[in-house]
């Protein structure tokens, strides 16, 4: 969590600081370290350079301590806000400063005793002080300063907000039955604590509310492109999502009463620009000089690419940082976020607040000129061509148009595309638009108008605005009309063409149209008993009234909340911009529109075409170069207000306006709204996985097959493919990557961050280990498991290891527990993700890579991943029969008269020798075998398995007594017993798993965590079905694990086979299909037959959980590899007997398992936070004992938690003693290293 308040631009500095990248950090810290030893650093610095450099991606011990002694030598000049800062940042570091914790600590308490703090000030302070201390070691110091500041209900209230936020701070609370006191407090106290509502929801629902994906919204500082936005952002944050939004300042109390989390886009933009900006909106409009065409200022702001050229880059590096599930943007304005997202794979969707696709046209209807011409002109400016040549090559998508073709910003929108009106008011869309859309993908689902719910906006306390809400309701209980006029807040506003002082190209500046229209209507209808007019201002009241008489029934206020307003008015005077319009329509409230600039111009025709109301037309300039006299002016006033004049009085009293506005309201309301936006949205988030596996792209099936048999199965050591194969092979490419570009000569320290899934149970998977190995150079498949842990602990010991790859090596100081660190929150492109950095001595960066395991010990790297996957499709990868899905194989195997292993091994041979294919195959069956005998070996008998679950190994005992049921029925010419296939799959799925889970040595198929399933049942075939074919029908071991892998590329392909993307159905419900199909073929099945039984396995597999109890890959994971055993010799059994009927092919159910993976809840999808692994863990409140061990072995306590309010995992006990505490936890602080 965040310091409540950091004051003054040292804040500033420290929040850019947090956000810059590494050089810059550097460079920094040293510029910190030299002012610190020289002594010239205040309290606030101090306070702000720690949390800055605390919150970064930069290791300085050197930086903390000297921080530290000087803070140290001027504590006494800290007040209660740097020493909490202070408190975080150490905190937050693991640089530890027990000495300076325990100063603090009587610091804060001397300022609760003598400086008067606020409770809220003392809940905040002592909290951060409580949590600092305990995280060095000291809980006795947080449990007693704890009693100096549980003080007053409210504070009681807060700091149990704050409890919830974080659960690992339970165990500091006060005895007594004070948690419990706490707790009632705070459910029934209500108070303000950054958000207008109750810290804790009522009953056990805020657990619920912390599910935690953030969801970003990106829009421009524009109420009106605003506005619709936050009664969707509003329904998200109620629904537990976490939206960050980035706008303006000025838009800043509205976007914050939604409960999202305001982003200031200076802070976004200013710290990542280059040059001297100070703000986004100065580096917008400073593009428009560098078009070197003062013609260009008409369109470049809205269609030109400089600014884009300039922000895209900046929002690449801030999406990447935030790690959003999705976007929400406007595409008019904010194009630049969905190039961005777009660029790192992060789905998103569009708000378009104007009249649909079609705008664009109607407005060169109004105005003149075309779209053709418009990108004529854009498509001859050479600055311009120049930026559109930099995004493309940037983004690497050499095929966007940017303005220089048809359809205008056709390059904005996204596959998703919210409207907010409908059909029946939509501007026309030409055809070739309309097709150009239709083949792009591009849908625009009308939703009409976002409107809150009455009572749901933004709260205002003003007492002037109660006072007339009282008026109103009287008014209308008298039978009085109420008149709302409202001019909007861009004619009102500054802006310089469309502004108060602006005239659009007309006769009349935006002052002199507005105070028409309100003196139009105050002539009308002031002073009449009948009637209350209401004005919303949008300026000053002093100055938009100035020179006006305000008649006794009229009341004027600058701001006023319009959705509520309208649906008691009997008239809406407006000047019909896209959001009041629709509003208006949604209320049933007729109009009189009196149009500025823009869509208000056609909205305001179409106010008279649906006969709801009439329009006024604001005085035009018919000639550009004439001069207008004074004379011009009054005149064209003194038309333009009696024509208000005669429409307020002809539409107040037409009733066949009103009856009409009441009919469209029906038809606006049934395009749902915000309600239908929230549910669109969600569908695309869940629609659209956050991950790109290996060739998997947004257009699947495109490329063909190009995953070799020999990387899908590979010869590795457990227990887990993504987490322990792929961590492996990642660290041994960074170490490679470190001798290649020589830079081992320069390292000194080497920090591996995990991230998501990789944090969460990284340790249950040993993807510690793994990492150590991999940076000391050891491949998988090379490893011998014997060595792995005297190797281990020899690092530790001697806190050193020799980081390099083959003979090339460097040794470090390293420690295991300080330089691999897990963090909660994911990275955007997937869910398994870690980033390597080198740094030197002075501790600048040398090399910095993300990776990410994508499942079956696939890793790429960021920038693969990015390209989607192209080399996995390229023509160098490509095999001489190309085939992109089940069906295309079939038709091939049809048409050449041969079996699906056949064609796959023609394949092969194209990249190795026929003798390399064969020795490749038979050394993975080889393996497969060793790996069952290993864990059938009489002497490992009732073994325990590594970790803290006491589960015995089976597979041993279960096999001699299967052999000496077999031997007996033999001796006594017995039948064999009826479940019989079933004892022997059992033991050799049972067998690999357990050898898994103590890291031995096997074929991943695809993944460690399904590793079982394909081996058994290859040996149930080889071992007791092979030996009663006739020997012309039996099939060598080749068969069917070339026929299996090509099931299991498929599904990697157009699918995943992640547990931490899809669930477990992804990995045992792959193994389960592969196996089935290779038992089909070697019992020779033919081709279609071989895809049924494939299709049957993974059909009654789909939706199938990921969660590992305590992360590590035991239960349910061994027993559930049998099943998939035993699943996949059913499913042969019904294809061979013709009872299976499914209702879709291969090709369907993948589509099915994909789409089931990207909606399954994160807690199902190897998180161990959710299902059996959750249930397991608060049933370890009756077992304190083995409560000691998880504690002690797991190291839950090593996973940190950042900013974003994600699905997490913690567990702690009260005073590390009592019961366990499993929550996902949610936190506002700034993402940690």
């Amino acid at each position: 969590m965040e310091p409540a308040v950091i004051r003054g631009e040292k804040h500033m500095a420290a929040r850019r600081l947090s956000l810059a990248t590494l050089p810059t950090m550097n460079a920094v810290a040293e510029l910190t370290f030299k002012q610190i030893k020289a002594k010239s650093s205040g309290p606030q610095a101090l306070a702000n350079s720690a949390w800055a450099f605390a919150t970064s991606s930069i290791k300085h011990p050197p930086l903390f301590d000297a921080i530290a002694r000087l803070s140290m030598e001027t504590l006494s000049e800290f007040d209660q806000q740097e020493l909490t800062n202070l408190s975080w940042a150490f905190a937050e570091t693991r640089c530890r400063h027990l000495p300076l914790i325990e100063a603090s600590s009587a610091a804060l308490v001397n300022a609760l005793e003598v400086r008067g703090m606020s409770e809220e000030e003392v809940a905040r302070g002592g909290y951060a002080m409580a949590w600092a201390q305990d995280r060095h070691g000291r809980p006795d110091l947080s449990r007693a300063l704890v009693s100096h500041f549980m003080v007053g209900a409210r504070c009681h209230s807060m700091a149990w907000g704050l409890v919830i936020q974080d659960e690992e701070w339970r165990h500091h609370a006060p005895p007594n039955g004070a948690v419990t006191a706490l707790e009632a407090m705070a459910r029934t106290a209500s108070f303000d604590f950054g958000r207008d509502e109750k810290v804790v929801p009522e009953g056990d629902s805020w657990v619920a509310s912390m599910s935690g994906e953030v969801i970003c919204f990106v829009f421009p500082g524009a109420a009106g492109h605003v506005n619709p936005s936050l009664p969707i952002a509003r329904r998200l944050v109620q629904q537990g999502y976490q939206v960050e939004y980035v706008c303006s300042e000025a838009l800043r109390a509205p976007i914050a009463a939604t409960g999202a989390t305001f982003r200031d886009v200076d802070f976004v933009v200013v710290p990542r620009a280059a040059g001297d900006v100070s703000s986004a909106r100065e580096m917008i409009v400073s593009t428009l000089q560098a078009y070197e065409d003062p013609g260009a200022n008409a369109w470049a702001l809205n269609f030109g690419s400089l600014a884009a050229s300039k922000l895209i880059p900046i929002f690449v590096d801030f999406l990447r940082e935030l790690a959003p599930k999705l976007l929400v943007y406007c595409p008019v304005l904010c194009s630049y976020a969905h190039l961005a997202a777009s660029h790192l794979k992060i789905p998103d969707v569009s708000l378009l607040t104007a009249s649909g696709p079609g705008f664009w046209d109607a407005a060169f209807t109004t105005h003149g000129g075309s779209a053709k011409q418009l990108c004529e002109a854009i498509g001859k400016n050479a600055a311009n061509n120049k930026a559109v040549q930099e995004i493309r090559a940037f983004l690497g998508k050499p095929e966007l148009k940017l303005n220089t073709s048809e359809p205008l910003i056709c390059d904005y929108y996204t596959r998703l595309n919210l409207v907010t009106t409908i059909p029946s008011l939509a501007d026309p869309l030409n055809d070739a638009d309309a097709q150009f859309y239709r083949e792009a993908g591009q849908d625009f689902h009308f939703i009409g108008p976002c409107l809150d719910e009455p009572g749901e906006g933004e709260k205002s306390e003003e007492l002037e605005l109660r006072r007339l809400w009282e008026e109103i309701q009287e008014a209308m209980a008298q039978k009085r009309e109420i008149i709302y006029v409202s001019m909007g807040t861009v004619l009102t506003g500054d802006h310089p063409d469309h502004g108060w002082h602006g005239q659009s190209g007309t006769l009349l500046t935006g002052q002199q149209l507005c105070q028409a229209v309100y003196r139009a209507t105050f002539r009308a209808h002031g002073d009449a008993d009948s009637q209350l007019l209401v004005v919303a201002l949008g300026r000053e009241p002093a100055e938009a009234l100035e020179g006006l008489e305000v008649p006794k029934n009229c009341r004027c206020l600058k701001h006023l909340p319009q959705v509520e307003l309208l649906t008691k008015a009997s008239l809406f005077v407006t000047h019909a911009g896209q959001n009041s319009f629709t509003e208006a329509l949604s209320a049933g409230t007729p109009m009189v529109a009196c149009p500025g600039f823009g869509d208000q111009l056609a909205n305001a025709q179409r106010v008279e075409r649906l006969g709801v109301g009439r329009q006024v037309p604001r005085p035009w300039a018919l000639d550009e170069k004439q001069l207008f006299q004074e004379a011009d002016v009054v005149s064209a006033l003194e038309t333009y207000e009696a024509h208000v004049c005669e429409a307020v009085g002809t539409v107040l009293r037409s009733t066949e306006c009103r009856a009409k506005a009441g009919a469209l309201a029906e038809e606006v309301q049934r395009g749902g709204g915000a309600t239908k936006a929230v549910e669109l949205i969600l569908e695309a988030l869940f629609d659209t996985p956050g991950f790109v596996q290996g060739a998997q792209r947004s257009s699947p099936f495109i490329d063909p097959i190009g995953t070799s048999v020999f990387e899908l199965l590979k010869i590795g050591i457990g227990p887990s493919s993504s987490h322990t194969v792929g961590p492996m092979l990642a660290c041994r490419n960074f170490a490679k990557r470190l001798a290649k570009q020589n830079l081992l000569s320069e390292l000194s320290t080497i920090l591996v961050e995990l991230r998501g899934s990789l944090a969460l149970t990284g340790i249950g998977h040993g993807t510690n280990k793994a990492c150590v190995l991999g940076l000391h150079g050891v491949a998988p498949a090379e490893v011998d498991p014997a060595t792995i842990e005297p190797f281990l602990l020899d690092v530790k010991e001697r806190g050193k290891l020799l980081v390099g790859f083959k003979s090339d090596f460097k040794e470090i100081t390293f420690s295991e527990e300080d330089d691999i660190l897990l963090v909660a929150e994911e990275l955007p492109l997937h869910p398994n993700a870690m980033i390597c950095r080198a740094l030197s001595a002075d501790y600048s960066c040398l090399l910095e890579v993300r990776y990410y395991s994508t499942g079956g010990g696939f890793i790429l790297s960021e920038e693969e991943m990015l390209a989607a996957g192209q080399s996995a499709g390229s023509a160098s990868r490509s095999f001489p029969i190309a085939f992109r899905s089940m069906a295309e194989l079939l038709s091939i195997c049809e048409e050449r008269n041969v079996d699906i292993a056949s064609v796959v091994r023609t394949n092969e041979e194209a990249r190795r020798s026929p003798e390399e294919v064969s020795l490749g195959l038979g050394e993975l069956w080889a393996v497969m075998e060793q790996c069952i005998q290993r864990g059938l070996e009489p002497s490992k008998a009732n073994a325990l398995l590594p970790g803290p679950l006491q589960i015995h190994r089976q597979a041993p005992q279960l096999y001699a007594t299967a052999l000496e049921e077999q031997r007996r029925c033999e001796a006594q010419d017995l039948r064999q017993p009826v479940m019989d296939e079933l004892r022997w799959l059992n033991c050799y799925a049972l067998a690999v798993m357990e050898e898994n889970a103590c890291m031995g040595r096997l074929v991943t198929a695809p993944t460690n965590g399904a590793a079982g399933v394909v081996p058994a049942v290859l040996a149930y075939y080889m071992r007791h079905l092979r030996p009663t074919q006739p020997e012309s029908e039996q099939k060598d071991p080749a068969t069917f694990l070339l026929t299996a892998a090509t099931v299991g590329v498929l599904a990697k392909e157009h699918a995943c086979i992640s547990g931490a993307a899809g669930g477990c159905q992804a990995e045992v419900g792959t193994a389960t299909a592969m196996a089935a199909a290779g038992l089909m073929a070697v019992l020779n099945g033919t081709p279609r037959q071989v895809a049924a039984a494939a299709t049957s396995a993974l059909e009654h597999s789909l939706g199938m959980t990921c969660d590992p109890v305590l992360g590590l890959v035991q239960a349910p994971c061994i027993e559930r590899n049998s099943m998939g055993a035993t699943k996949a010799v059913n499913a042969v059994a019904l294809v061979r007997s013709g009872a299976s009927q499914s209702l879709l092919d291969l090709d369907g159910v993948l589509r099915v398992m994909k789409e089931t993976g990207s909606a399954m809840d994160k807690r199902y999808r190897e998180t161990a936070l959710g299902g059996l692994a959750a249930d397991y863990e608060r049933s370890l409140q009756e077992t304190p004992q083995l409560q000691e061990v998880v504690t002690s072995s797991m190291g839950f306590q090593r996973i940190q938690h950042g900013t974003k309010k994600q699905l997490k995992r913690q567990v702690t006990y009260e005073d590390l003693e009592q019961r366990l505490v499993f929550q996902r936890m949610e936190s506002q602080a700034v993402s940690k290293c």
